[in-house]
């Protein structure tokens, strides 16, 4: 007799480039659990919370963060936190529009991105908000302008920029001289290249020097327009 044996094959997903970006973003924020999957490890919203607590120290009201989670109210709390974590990125002025903490539980891939790369968006401008010394606000895309011309002219540097969509950021050259502006020796100008596609390789190297950097760069990294 002859015996059939079924296997079942789990499915392999494979990770898109924003999502391993923004995985990765996460992860180096010291966030824990590790994310090893952006949409199966946000669903109860800790991970969330605490990427809040580092753009915003202290906006977190953790009493109302539920963080062990039994069998039988396991399911309401996780949604009542992923409820919360929208209603602090409203208060961050995060456009959420249509998005409810269920969409989060869900793991509902669009809506779960457009969450992720707003909290990321606002992680780089507070970070250029002390550097523009903007205060406690975010940044604004003027501020931002203004501060990496200003330092470019500092190191007399000859690129300028006038906003995110200036074609001259696509071939990543005023990047990468900004890079060398905020920390003076990290640019290598001989392995410069003029062609964006070889120029980009050694713009990922260089940035993870130089934390303003992903001002420029942005979450979506191989494009041309780059939003902040």
């Amino acid at each position: 007799m002859i015996r059939i044996v079924y296997v079942a094959v789990e499915e392999v997903v494979e990770e898109t480039r924003e999502e391993k970006t923004y995985r990765n973003w996460m992860n180096s924020m010291g966030v824990s659990p590790y994310v090893n999957y952006l949409y199966g490890d946000l669903t109860n919203g800790c991970i969330i919370f605490q990427l809040y607590d580092i753009i915003r120290p202290g906006m977190v009201n953790w009493k109302r963060v539920v963080t062990k989670f039994s069998k039988l109210k396991g399911m309401m709390d996780q949604i009542q936190n992923c409820n919360y974590a929208v209603e602090l990125g409203k208060q961050l002025r995060f456009s959420l529009v249509g998005i409810q903490g269920k969409d989060i539980y869900d793991s509902n891939q669009t809506l779960t991105l457009a969450l992720v790369w707003q909290l990321m968006r606002a992680y780089t401008l507070t970070i250029l908000a002390h550097c523009t010394q903007s205060g406690d606000t975010l940044a604004t895309d003027k501020e931002i302008i203004a501060w990496a011309n200003k330092k470019l002219a500092e190191s007399q540097k000859k690129a300028s920029i006038r906003g995110f969509q200036d074609p001259v950021i696509s071939n990543a050259r005023v990047v990468l001289d900004l890079i060398d502006a905020i920390k003076p020796g990290t640019i290598n100008y001989e392995l410069v290249k003029t062609e964006f596609k070889h120029t980009f390789p050694y713009l990922i190297t260089s940035r993870k020097k130089s934390d303003p950097l992903y001002v420029l760069v942005g979450y979506h990294q191989m494009s041309v327009a780059l939003p902040v």
